[in-house]
């Protein structure tokens, strides 16, 4: 027991030596992140109740990074939407990371998605089922789905019945 006493303040070191950012540790995913995050965000229009919210105006400057294939940021990007832990890791360096703004934002996206305070503009819950509008964009959206889901959500849009609240694929 007295040896672990010893020890304690080594190992408490040793831990706090070690707390990484969740940022910092989500980055290290973003190859496989980046993948998919183009497509996802020219795939899907966001919009917000507040005017000029600065998360729309990130995720306009990521489709257009995306687009152009581009690799670094412009020397003036929107951070408001970050909180100020995220803002000091990403503009810690001479210019700002990238990886890690991109990914704190679609972090930042995907919280406030839950939340609502962001949609999509064409939602299953929220759209005119009747309308051939949403269908073709239904459609277009679900091209992005896996092969294998992608033949049941075919064979619902053939026969225009989605289920009230679809299954997570």
């Amino acid at each position: 027991m007295a040896r672990l006493l010893r020890m304690k303040p080594e190992l408490e070191s040793m831990v706090e030596d070690n707390e990484a950012s969740p940022l910092t540790l989500a980055a290290e995913q973003y190859a496989t992140v980046n993948k998919y995050a183009g497509a996802f965000l020219q795939a899907f229009t966001f919009r917000s109740a507040r005017h000029h919210d600065p998360l729309l105006a990130a995720i306009a400057l990521l489709k257009r990074l995306h687009l152009e294939k581009r690799r670094s940021l412009p020397e003036r990007i929107p951070i408001i939407h970050l909180s100020q832990a995220d803002r000091r890791l990403i503009l810690g360096q001479q210019k700002p990371d990238r990886r890690l703004y991109e990914i704190a934002t679609l972090a930042v996206l995907r919280d406030r998605l839950r939340s609502a305070d962001i949609w999509v503009e064409v939602s299953i819950y929220t759209s005119n089922w009747d309308s051939d509008n949403f269908w073709k964009n239904v459609t277009l959206q679900l091209r992005l789905l896996r092969p294998e889901s992608q033949l049941k959500c075919n064979v619902l849009l053939a026969t225009r019945k989605l289920p009230l609240f679809p299954k997570r694929v």
